[in-house]
């Protein structure tokens, strides 16, 4: 796959471009090399309808290095050609960038920086892909630049909903879709206003349930039983339940929410949405014997419901909620807050609930389901 076509515009340093430093090479071991490695550089414009490389390298010697403003690339004047220049690609751009071992927070405010000084904003996005796939290789061989820094650089340019958009694109690059489901899964464990977003992208480019749990980090296999489980009667839908793994942080107020996704995405199979509806009924209600309030549900599932104490006005606490209760794990905490509900008042409590969910009021919602039981 190309990241993009070749009769885009687009313009990239390979280095980084700068000025030469003040600081003497006695009191900085790598000043000259720094110096010169600030002097290389390499555009990227567009030529005869192709992605091409203004080949503006200097000789690697030290001695041809001089102060000339002649020998560096002034952005503003990017488009002038020294020499012929040579047609290239942008997947290619990761491997170039690699051979430096340019950091990559340093090289996305390149990229993205100079692409607005040369007011060729617009076609920033065509780097994205490769700059994503250049932090992996930075990290593989290097060991630095984790997924938690990379979400944060995007942050600076994208929404959470473009970013969702990104990583789930870069899952059809080829011998991305590891490192692709691994910045998913960061996203959706530790952003999760991100969550609905992440879920409208599944459903519009027809992920399947195997796809999104190997996006979640589980063993595509669970899927893959659950879907034989969901046309045989061989098993009952408890002993289901007791032979997945309960290991780490996956518990059944977790899978309430796992299985609140395959809801949501089993559209084209009726049966195993069923299952689905059928094992989280049954989860709930060892939860409700249980007596296990919303509020403590909610944090099982990694939904902000803190304890009262914390919050002086449920006003805040609503906004956090209602910006993200479209997503599977809030939707089902919305469907264990009826069923509680249900158990501790009867129907005339769950219409209330029901009627405070409905008037966006899920603070109330948990609140009123809860009763006194805080």
């Amino acid at each position: 796959m190309r990241f993009c076509s070749a009769s885009v515009l687009a313009l990239f340093l390979v280095s980084i471009n700068g000025t030469t430093s003040t600081t003497s090479d006695q009191e900085s071991p790598m000043g000259l090399e720094q110096q010169h490695n600030l002097r290389r550089s390499v555009s990227v414009m567009t030529h005869k309808a192709g992605l091409v490389r203004d080949r503006l390298l200097k000789d690697d010697n030290a001695e041809n290095l001089d102060n000339s403003d002649d020998e560096r690339i002034d952005l503003t004047k990017i488009f002038k050609f020294r020499k012929k220049p040579q047609i290239i690609s942008t997947d290619e751009l990761p491997g170039l960038w690699m051979n430096k071992k340019l950091e990559p927070g340093e090289l996305f405010r390149t990229i993205f920086g100079a692409a607005g000084v040369a007011g060729v904003g617009q076609h920033g996005d065509m780097f994205l892909l490769p700059w994503i796939k250049y932090a992996g290789m930075y990290r593989s061989s290097l060991g630095h630049f984790p997924d938690d820094q990379l979400i944060s650089v995007l942050q600076q340019l994208k929404s959470e909903q473009e970013i969702v958009a990104i990583f789930h694109q870069l899952r059809a690059v080829k011998g991305m879709e590891k490192f692709a489901d691994s910045l998913q899964l960061k996203m959706f464990n530790h952003h999760p206003s991100s969550r609905e977003a992440m879920l409208d992208t599944w459903i519009k480019t027809k992920a399947t349930p195997d796809e999104v749990f190997r996006i979640l980090g589980l063993d595509d296999k669970i899927y893959q039983w659950l879907q034989f489980a969901s046309k045989s009667k061989a098993i009952s839908e408890e002993d289901m339940l007791m032979k997945l793994p309960k290991s780490g942080y996956v518990y059944e107020a977790h899978y309430a929410g796992l299985l609140q996704v395959i809801k949501d995405t089993s559209g084209a199979d009726p049966e195993l949405m069923r299952l689905a509806e059928r094992l989280q009924n049954i989860i709930f209600q060892r939860l409700l014997k249980q007596n296990e309030r919303p509020l403590r549900f909610g944090e099982y599932v990694g939904v902000p419901v803190p304890n009262l104490e914390f919050w002086e006005h449920t006003e805040k606490l609503n906004v956090v909620l209602q910006r993200g209760w479209k997503d599977p794990y809030y939707k089902a905490l919305q469907a264990y807050t009826v069923a509680y509900a249900t158990k501790q008042g009867g129907k005339t409590l769950r219409n209330q609930v029901n009627q405070k969910h409905f008037n966006l009021q899920p603070y109330e919602a948990v609140i009123a389901a809860q009763g006194k039981a805080v």
